[in-house]
């Protein structure tokens, strides 16, 4: 896979781009998960490819896409309760930090998506996503990633309204969709 990692890297870094997202969600970069110390390797030379080339690296930490169409990991979120999810967030990030010294972090930037991957209605509401965005935040020993959390463009604008007063993040972040088919004409149409 690495090796297919360096051509795609030296084919985006042809056309221009200055720098790559990758993906490593929970539970996946979790010392407990199947396989662990290989992920941690792969993600390590990802992390020296990017470098090589001169891009900026930005990590997405969020919730593994498991038991669904997107993804052929099985995870059984009623195992875990919601403060041991927390803390396994929790420690994804620093890790992440940690091993790859990455130039961004993203926490999180569906907050739906996320409610409904892992079951945790606590994560639907604005106010209490803050509270837990904030316990991912807080005391993380950073360096110099600029650390983010946002929302979709569909989403709820109060979780933005919360997240300009979380002295942690350093950015919003902003996941954006086009409207297409119906949805557009209905749009237009208003």
């Amino acid at each position: 896979v690495i090796a297919a990692v360096r051509v795609y890297l030296d084919r985006l870094q042809e056309l221009g781009v200055k720098g790559v997202t990758i993906p490593i969600h929970y539970p996946l970069y979790t010392p407990t998960f199947p396989r662990y110390t290989e992920y941690v390797a792969f993600y390590k030379q990802v992390e020296q490819e990017v470098r090589k080339r001169g891009l900026k690296l930005e990590v997405e930490s969020h919730v593994i896409f498991a038991n669904t169409p997107f993804s052929p990991i099985q995870f059984d979120f009623s195992t875990v309760t919601f403060a041991q999810y927390e803390a396994g967030r929790r420690q994804v990030i620093q890790s992440v930090l940690t091993d790859l010294h990455p130039d961004y972090v993203n926490i999180g930037a569906e907050p739906d998506t996320e409610a409904k991957l892992s079951g945790f209605s606590q994560l639907s509401d604005p106010a209490q996503y803050a509270a837990y965005v904030n316990y991912l935040t807080s005391g993380l020993n950073k360096g110099s990633t600029i650390i983010a959390a946002g929302i979709g463009t569909w989403g709820d604008v109060a979780y933005i309204r919360d997240f300009v007063s979380n002295k942690n993040l350093d950015c919003i972040s902003l996941h954006v969709y086009p409207v297409v088919g119906d949805t557009l004409q209905k749009t237009l149409q208003v």
